[in-house]
């Protein structure tokens, strides 16, 4: 290979190199701040982060370990610490909020509450208790979790794994949830719900104008209840699960695709659907 040729090569290196480390680098970012402080493995983590990003991992040590990505704003108001039991990380509002892109490792078993104004927030790999808030920012949470409560006025929720208790919350946005849990709430003003969960006892779907798309695997004396006032539902469940369905619809259409059945015999489950102008159906699971 000739001089040029290899020179070329040399450039095309640094070229993609560059180009990868722009991509992992926040392109606004001024300041770069790597933090690590002791926290329990069971104890409290609170992140504060009005604009910019939250992502939030689960590891196997008992530290938290913050690594930010501030503009000059958000830098002079950035502030961490940890003593053991509780920790916080926060940009301080002086009414003028700077960005900053948050990358955060708690103990697996902690407990997180995150709040943003529009930064997205991302949760893996957390075996406590997590608490999010947002007003506009979207949340993901992919993980198996001791329990799980998001809100989003604006933003779509999605949540993947398992947890004895979810409750999620939005306003315009989607609620999206797959996975077990024996407690199920979700509310939602216009988004659409959608819903594949095994292992229920109890779900309560609640909208204005979103449609509801449920596919549950329901335990025992499970209970079921759906209510919309415009939103059109549609409920799956095993063709060999048997329940009690009261479906109701005030001037949309009701079609039980499971037909008729028989009456369950004891400790069956129960379903209730109403909606006002909404159409429902019920049928089997594919």
């Amino acid at each position: 290979m000739g001089d040029l040729a290899v020179r070329r090569a040399a450039l095309g290196v640094v070229l993609i190199t560059g180009a990868l480390f722009a991509s992992a680098t926040p392109a606004r970012a001024q300041h770069h701040v790597d933090r690590t402080a002791q926290l329990d493995r069971d104890g409290e983590f609170r992140i504060w982060n009005m604009i910019g990003s939250v992502r939030v991992t689960g590891w196997d040590v008992d530290s938290v370990r913050v690594v930010a990505y501030l503009d000059e704003r958000a830098y002079r108001r950035f502030g961490f610490g940890a003593d053991g039991a509780a920790g916080k990380i926060g940009i301080d509002s002086d009414g003028r909020t700077g960005r900053a892109d948050l990358l955060v490792y708690v103990p697996r078993g902690a407990t997180v509450w995150v709040k943003t104004l529009s930064a997205p927030v991302v949760i893996t790999a957390l075996a406590g208790s997590i608490d999010v808030y947002s007003v506009s920012g979207d949340v993901h949470i992919e993980t198996a979790a001791r329990s799980v409560y998001a809100e989003s006025m604006g933003g779509d929720i999605r949540v993947v794994g398992s947890s004895p208790t979810v409750r999620l919350r939005s306003g315009s946005g989607a609620l999206d949830f797959t996975g077990s849990t024996l407690d199920l709430s979700l509310a939602s003003v216009g988004g659409a719900v959608t819903v594949r969960a095994a292992g229920l006892r109890r779900a309560v779907v609640e909208t204005v104008g979103g449609d509801v798309r449920m596919d549950a695997r329901l335990e025992g004396d499970a209970s079921v209840e759906v209510l919309t006032h415009d939103g059109d539902v549609e409920l799956a469940l095993p063709a060999a699960s048997s329940a009690r369905a009261a479906l109701r619809s005030v001037t949309g259409s009701v079609r039980n695709a499971r037909g008729p059945g028989a009456e369950p015999g004891r400790g069956a489950a129960s379903i209730e659907v109403r909606t006002f102008s909404g159409g429902i159906l019920l049928r089997d699971s594919p």
